[in-house]
């Protein structure tokens, strides 16, 4: 199946040039303007997002797909870099109870739990291959710095730099992170699933039925 036929008939979107698609159905939608400018300039460096291509490259190693992958909300092209450096995951924020002002700033509508994030799949006519937490070392800090400081009005994020503020930066704490993160992919490489985390990877498959 092509890039074309996936993208009209599986995701919804039609072709406007090339290499662009878009909808008919689309409304006003309010994000940042120097969001993306200053993500790339994180991205490289952070732990967070190196992290988060480590699970998702491992994710499309153990399930290559037979047709094309669609980066579909690709943002700065970070993920669709790190697939084509290595070689159909789906990242989604997890954890209602995490909510917090950086998620109103990042735009995003809701955090999944496992269950809620298998429903929907299935709802769409997806049977997930494997469904699970990572990021679980980050709980505990998310909770305490983001979801409790929201809460107490200590923590608001306003800009792009409030956003960024714990990914920017090469620095030792980051190389800790990066280093107390990595039993995920082993974890993840040996099948195992992990039972909690600030997000959430899913690969599913067209169901047959």
């Amino acid at each position: 199946m092509t890039v074309e036929k996936v993208l009209t008939s599986a995701v919804g979107v039609r072709k406007i040039k090339d290499q662009f698609w878009g909808t008919d159905d689309s409304g006003s939608f309010h994000f940042p303007t120097d969001f993306h400018a200053r993500l790339a300039e994180a991205e490289d460096t952070s732990f967070w997002f190196g992290h988060r291509n480590e699970i998702i490259g491992l994710m499309v190693s153990r399930f290559p797909p037979a047709g094309p992958i669609v980066d579909i909300g690709g943002g700065n092209g970070f993920v669709a870099r790190g697939l084509k450096q290595r070689g159909i995951a789906s990242i989604v924020p997890a954890s209602p109870s995490l909510w917090s002002s950086d998620d109103e700033f990042a735009k995003h509508c809701r955090r999944y739990t496992h269950r809620s994030l298998a429903e929907l799949l299935h709802k769409a006519g997806f049977e997930p291959v494997i469904l699970t937490y990572f990021f679980s070392l980050l709980v505990v800090p998310v909770y305490l710095l983001r979801t409790i400081a929201s809460q107490l009005g200590l923590r608001r994020v306003t800009t792009a730099d409030d956003a960024i503020a714990h990914h920017a930066g090469k620095s030792g704490m980051s190389d800790l992170a990066s280093a107390c993160l990595s039993f995920e992919v082993s974890a993840l490489k040996a099948g195992m699933r992990l039972p909690f985390g600030t997000s959430l990877v899913a690969v599913a498959r067209k169901s047959l039925a």
